[in-house]
């Protein structure tokens, strides 16, 4: 038996194992060496054991059939995989605005550049969800649009750098109004200016 976490990534302390009985466990290679009795062509249900922080993919669940070695050098290989029950995920931004707080779960985890960029790396189960927020509640962000634009993101099976393009709209300054020249009242009239 060879178990893999990842492709070619060989997987140690993973035990196989026949209605809860165990057959053996792999080794650092990721192998496993394990007999089984039975009557030709029967087919045996085996289950993963998987180490803490992996999963048994596909359920976990190898059904294999007994037949007679003809060859004693030749042993049948069979092969599982047990999946990283988390994966690691780097977003990558890009906005036009500069010095942004990138915030997940109220808490921001990087700011944008000069160039409008940054990155975050985030490690979430596989297939769960979790949205990040670009932080336009400062000043100097006041006149962007949208405001606190979000995303959310599904982890996938494997590790991956995922994008979040943010085009902002910038408001023009609001120019201040002069103040309404204000006539006088008639009491306030103060008549004809003598030259």
């Amino acid at each position: 038996m060879r178990v893999t976490s990842d492709p070619d990534r060989p997987l140690a302390d993973v035990s196989i194992l026949r209605d809860e009985a165990p057959l053996g466990k792999t080794d650092e290679a990721g192998t496993a060496r394990i007999g089984m009795r039975g009557n030709e062509g029967e087919e045996v249900l085996l289950s993963l054991k998987c180490p803490e922080k992996f999963k048994p993919a596909a359920g976990g669940a190898l059904r294999i059939k007994l037949h007679r070695l003809a060859d004693p050098k030749r042993v049948p290989e069979y092969a599982a995989i047990c999946a990283p029950a988390e994966r690691t995920v780097v977003i990558a931004v890009r906005s036009d605005g500069t010095n942004l707080p990138i915030v997940y779960l109220g808490r921001e985890l990087a700011r944008t550049d000069e160039s409008g960029a940054a990155h975050v790396l985030l490690s979430a189960a596989t297939n769960s969800s979790f949205e990040l927020t670009l932080g336009t509640d400062e000043p100097h962000a006041a006149r962007l649009r949208p405001q606190n634009p979000s995303m959310r993101f599904v982890v996938p099976d494997h590790d991956e750098i995922l994008p979040f393009d943010q085009h902002f709209i910038e408001l023009p300054e609001k120019k201040s109004k002069p103040a309404p020249r204000r006539r006088p009242l008639p009491e306030e009239d103060p008549g004809p200016v003598p030259l």
